[in-house]
């Protein structure tokens, strides 16, 4: 079976389509039940959430870690701003002045659903004027293939694949993020 045909199965298997997440009658569905029992575990969640933080935090040293990830995301979710040594601040304007209006991040994205990561870079363009401008690259921009490197063996030691299809698997938890 194809990865992608792999990934779509795994996908149908909790949000089944024709049917809106918001809809009562998914809400009723074998697939929803099985969705939420899994976003519901809080033990395996609290479990997972510090155990990856901790081996990307014993990758990237130097580097501040957040995790945007809650008990109802169907995927961990770490951003690993790209100045080494850089405290987050407001992780927002405040920081955006500090790096001079360009932000990188490092995003992972971890699957709660299935053995699935993926990672891509991101930059963030403040003009000061409150104008926001945002990009998506893959992962070698702005940092060391070696930490992408080590980054990549770990994840696969603990039993995940790093998935080929990154804008779909994106696309995916954006269009979830946004039904809810």
């Amino acid at each position: 079976m194809l990865e992608s045909e792999y990934v779509f199965n795994i996908i149908y298997k909790f949000y089944p389509r024709f049917l809106d997440y918001d809809d009562r009658n998914y809400k009723k569905t074998k697939q929803h039940i099985q969705l939420k029992k899994i976003l519901n575990d809080k033990k395996k969640f609290n479990k997972d959430i510090k155990k990856y933080y901790d081996l990307i935090k014993n990758i990237f040293k130097e580097y501040a870690i957040v995790y945007k990830t809650n008990l109802s995301y169907p995927s961990y979710h770490y951003s690993i701003l790209l100045a080494r040594n850089q405290d987050i601040l407001d992780d927002d304007v405040e920081l955006m002045k500090v790096l001079g209006g360009h932000r990188f991040n490092l995003e992972i994205f971890i699957s709660r659903l299935c053995e699935y990561y993926y990672i891509y870079t991101t930059e963030d363009v403040y003009n000061g004027n409150g104008t926001w401008h945002f990009f998506s690259y893959d992962e070698k921009k702005r940092l060391d293939s070696d930490l992408i490197e080590k980054l990549n063996i770990t994840l696969r030691k603990e039993g995940l694949k790093r998935s080929a299809y990154n804008s779909t698997l994106l696309n995916f938890n954006r269009i979830i993020a946004i039904r809810r």
